[in-house]
């Protein structure tokens, strides 16, 4: 199997997790956090054409990194990428202990 097509593989076991929790009323899941950022990696594709996963990460990183060099937060000061990145791993560990990938 290409790796195109398991990731296709891998976005249709996330998507069909996600329409199932969709269909419950539950709080959202890291399933539902993984299919967003499929749908965020599909946009790099589209951008970029760029079809690697990996490089698609990496690429979409590139961009908020440059976000944050360009533009200033609601109260006009800078925006750290580094402080973000740290926040983000924060949420990340948190949102793991709260739903372990069942």
């Amino acid at each position: 199997m290409s790796n195109l097509e398991d990731h296709e593989a891998e976005q249709d076991a996330i998507t069909a997790r996600h329409e199932a929790a969709a269909r419950q009323p539950s709080v959202r899941t890291n399933f539902d956090r993984a299919t967003e950022g499929l749908q965020l990696c599909d946009l790099m594709e589209s951008m970029t054409g760029v079809d690697d996963l990996a490089s698609q990460i990496t690429d979409a990183m590139c961009h908020l990194m440059h976000v944050c060099r360009l533009m200033r937060d609601e109260d006009g000061e800078d925006i750290c990428f580094e402080s973000a990145l740290e926040t983000a791993r924060m949420n990340f560990d948190a949102e793991c202990d709260e739903d372990p990938d069942q």
